[in-house]
């Protein structure tokens, strides 16, 4: 048996058995309903028959995708993503399956999953429909393009709070921030960490710290202020870093803001 999996930061799983039926939208009635403004109310349908799982898109407005191709009906397999407009998931194996904790009888609830969901090989796809997501949302006139970016932090790449800091005089200033991350701006150790440049010839510095209780990985690039990621159980790679620091001069330069050295 298969399962959507959302990777909006929540992890909820719908099983599909066979004969199963999953209306997905933002209305109360719809069994996987989705919060994002941008997700129509009834926006696409689940289906398992015959073994075969089939996704329908409903005459959403901002459309339904699978591995990063917009659908109007599409049959699935093992590991392929979806994007439900802004709202990313993807079609796994039953937990239980893969020896991970199986999830609560109530399908609502959120539910136990490892840290590294399986399928590593479709790993580059999930990037490729967060970025997707990115973009769309940098693409909205009148955005604040640094913000949106820490949003993504967290709604997409599963961190638990994000924030962009500078310092302004001997105080830190907060250029964006989304989640709970002032636990960790009330340590007074970020003014210390906002002072230490990035050592000559490296183009990310990144350093693993505990503030306010939270596990924090502050990032570092040559150009850009410091990037805060408050990491709950997850990590990010060091390949991701430099990448994170790209997006956020990306960022930068989209808000109209100086991208000087530190």
């Amino acid at each position: 048996m298969h399962e959507l999996v959302l990777l909006d930061g929540t992890e909820r799983r719908y099983k599909l058995p066979e004969g199963s039926e999953l209306t997905i939208g933002a209305a109360a009635s719809c069994a996987v309903r989705l919060q994002a403004a941008d997700v129509s109310r009834k926006h696409a349908l689940l289906t398992c028959q015959r073994g075969t799982i089939v996704l329908l898109d409903l005459g959403s407005t901002n459309g339904t995708f699978v591995n990063g191709k917009p659908v109007k009906e599409a049959e699935l397999k093992s590991g392929d993503a979806i994007r439900f407009s802004s709202v990313i998931a993807q079609i796994l194996p039953e937990a239980s399956a893969s020896g991970a904790v199986s999830p609560p009888a109530e399908r609502n609830v959120p539910s136990p999953v490892p840290e590294k969901l399986t399928t590593s090989d479709r790993m580059p796809v999930i990037l490729q429909e967060s970025l997707l997501w990115l973009l769309s949302r940098w693409g909205i006139p009148n955005g604040n393009a640094v913000a949106v970016l820490a949003e993504w932090f967290v709604v997409c790449r599963g961190m638990s709070a994000a924030a962009v800091l500078e310092q302004v005089g001997s105080d830190v200033g907060v250029v964006a921030a989304y989640g709970a991350v002032k636990p960790v701006l009330d340590d007074p150790r970020i003014r210390t960490l906002l002072r230490a440049p990035v050592p000559p010839g490296s183009t990310v510095e990144s350093v693993q710290i505990t503030l306010g209780g939270e596990k924090a990985l502050a990032v570092k690039g040559a150009d850009v202020p410091w990037l805060l990621l408050v990491c709950g159980d997850s990590t990010p790679e060091a390949g991701e870093l430099e990448l994170f620091v790209r997006l956020l001069a990306v960022a930068l330069r989209l808000a109209g803001a100086p991208v000087t050295g530190g």
